[in-house]
């Protein structure tokens, strides 16, 4: 029976197995690429991103499928696109007219913070310790912990300062972050007690977003960013 899913003609036998190879051979040399690009800090992560378009993933969105001259680009938080990228493995997408709008205009620039950084899916929840803001990560008086312990200040720095060049090398002047998050919390984000308690404040991303001159913007409000983008 042909149409038995397990049939191949004779002729093709060979043709899976060798675009396997193929793949995993590609799958090696992005990996390669992007541990290259995780193991750099700091000012020299920046310099190598400005200059070098990331790896098409779904945690950074390609630069070079842009349309050249789009104005108002918008950085996007890769769970409001629908991406399965959260630190429990969901998605969170945003359902408004104006997103499909974006989308079909070039201006969206979608990216997950945290997968950029080469955190993993799913992973532990993770808070700014001690009632602690974006900003103070930033300067180096506060630290992003894990509900497991772990301490994953460094990965998220490293996610801000991808964002930021991303964002630099897009044209982003806006951002569209989900809030909430210890990344992209732009209206609230949570205490560090892992108890649910919120507090007014940045996540890590959003403060270094709103460092480098980009409106920042969550995800509920997105009426005011309409407003803006039709300006």
């Amino acid at each position: 029976d042909q149409s038995h899913p397990r049939f191949k003609p004779r002729g093709l036998r060979s043709r899976p197995s060798a675009l396997r190879r193929m793949a995993i051979r590609r799958s090696a040399h992005r990996s390669s690429n992007n541990q290259r690009k995780l193991n750099m800090q700091g000012a020299d992560t920046v310099r190598y991103l400005l200059n070098n378009p990331p790896t098409p993933t779904l945690a950074l969105s390609p630069p070079w499928r842009y349309q050249t001259g789009m104005q108002n680009r918008i950085l996007v938080s890769a769970c409001l696109m629908g991406h399965a990228v959260r630190y429990d493995g969901r998605a969170k997408p945003l359902l408004h007219p104006a997103i499909e709008r974006w989308r079909a205009e070039g201006r969206l620039v979608t990216i997950c913070p945290e997968m950029s950084a080469g955190m993993p899916v799913p992973r532990p929840p993770a808070e700014i310790a001690g009632a602690a803001t974006g900003e103070e990560v930033l300067a180096g008086t506060a630290r992003v912990v894990e509900l497991t312990g772990g301490d994953v200040t460094a990965e998220f720095l490293q996610a801000a300062e991808n964002a930021v060049a991303l964002a630099r090398q897009t044209g982003c002047r806006y951002a569209l972050l989900i809030d909430g998050s210890p990344s992209c919390g732009s209206d609230f984000i949570y205490d560090g007690s892992f108890s649910g308690r919120k507090q007014a404040g940045n996540g890590v991303t959003a403060a270094a977003l709103k460092a480098a001159g980009i409106e920042v913007f969550s995800d509920r409000e997105i009426e005011r960013l309409v407003e803006l983008v039709s300006e």
